[in-house]
């Protein structure tokens, strides 16, 4: 799982098992931002509006585009290892997708091509 780290952590490891400390969560490491995220190789700030969009590996099935609004407070769970962009992932099916924040997009390995360079490019 990889969460999204303030400035701050740059140096720093983060355990996944200390986040949301900006939901309350006690016990929660201050440099964790965001998690929930499997393996997001790109994102870009929107320069007009500081908007931040994220480009993340799915497992098995799916890939997805998140967002995550410039007047953010942190805390956001974007829902791995529970969901796999908009589906369920551990378990299959039935699983809980309270609290979670879903993709804006996703896609399917079958469609054969990654849409992350055409993030970059609306967002640069």
């Amino acid at each position: 799982m990889c969460a999204i780290l303030s400035r701050r952590a740059a140096n720093l490891a983060a355990r996944p098992d200390a986040i949301g400390k900006r939901r309350g969560r006690s016990g929660a490491r201050g440099e964790i931002w965001a998690y929930g995220l499997r393996n997001p190789w790109r994102f870009s700030f929107d320069r007009e509006t500081g908007d931040l969009w994220i480009a993340d590996v799915g497992q098995n099935d799916f890939e997805e585009i998140d967002f995550q609004p410039a007047a953010s407070t942190g805390g956001e769970n974007y829902g791995w290892k529970v969901m796999e962009g908009t589906h369920c992932y551990s378990p299959q099916s039935g699983c809980d997708q309270g609290g979670k924040v879903l993709p804006v997009y996703e896609y399917s390995h079958a469609s054969g091509c990654s849409r992350a360079a055409w993030l970059w490019t609306i967002t640069s």
